[in-house]
């Protein structure tokens, strides 16, 4: 067999395991963005989790945000700082929520689930407090302060609630 035509062979085969690589490789990014798509979807869920957590399981900070939503000016200093950080923490949470959304990697559902509850803190009379009147909204960035304020201004419409007033003797009501 002449060398010419070996060359020939050798090209087709080389050209052909190209072609084959190309298709693994494709297929190996494929499977790579829906493991990440999923452990995205996996870690916006522990999020979500751990603010619940944080809400409603630490020490005094269910007793702290109850009291910091209706009346955030009856807080102690300490109270203030947990009421602040635990109020930093979800807002944080919706921007990182919205920032995976935006990139396709949480669905608009999971979103909306964190973007109801940050409504819903926020439009009670101490969350307003906290995000119109405290200064806390300078921490975030200003993109982030006009979805806040964008939220808030259009949650209503949304369908999104209040958070009833739980403190004792309020008599829990939802008065919007």
């Amino acid at each position: 067999m002449p060398i010419d035509q070996i060359a020939n062979y050798a090209e087709v085969f080389g050209g052909a395991a190209v072609i084959v690589s190309l298709i693994y490789l494709a297929f190996q990014v494929r499977a790579n963005t829906r493991e990440q798509r999923l452990r995205r979807e996996v870690e916006a869920h522990q999020l979500s989790s751990s603010l619940s957590d944080l809400l409603t399981n630490e020490g005094r900070i269910p007793e702290v945000m109850i009291q910091g939503l209706y009346d955030y000016d009856g807080l102690s200093g300490a109270d203030i700082f947990r009421f602040n950080n635990a109020m930093m923490k979800a807002v944080r949470a919706m921007d990182l929520m919205f920032r995976m959304k935006r990139a396709g990697e949480v669905s608009e559902d999971d979103y909306q689930g964190i973007e109801r509850m940050v409504h819903t803190v926020l439009s009670t009379p101490g969350g307003r407090i906290w995000w119109d009147h405290t200064g806390m909204r300078t921490f975030f960035a200003s993109a982030t302060q006009s979805r806040v304020d964008d939220l808030l201004a259009e949650g209503k419409a949304k369908g999104y609630g209040t958070v009833p007033d739980m403190r004792e003797g309020s008599g829990v009501s939802n008065a919007d």
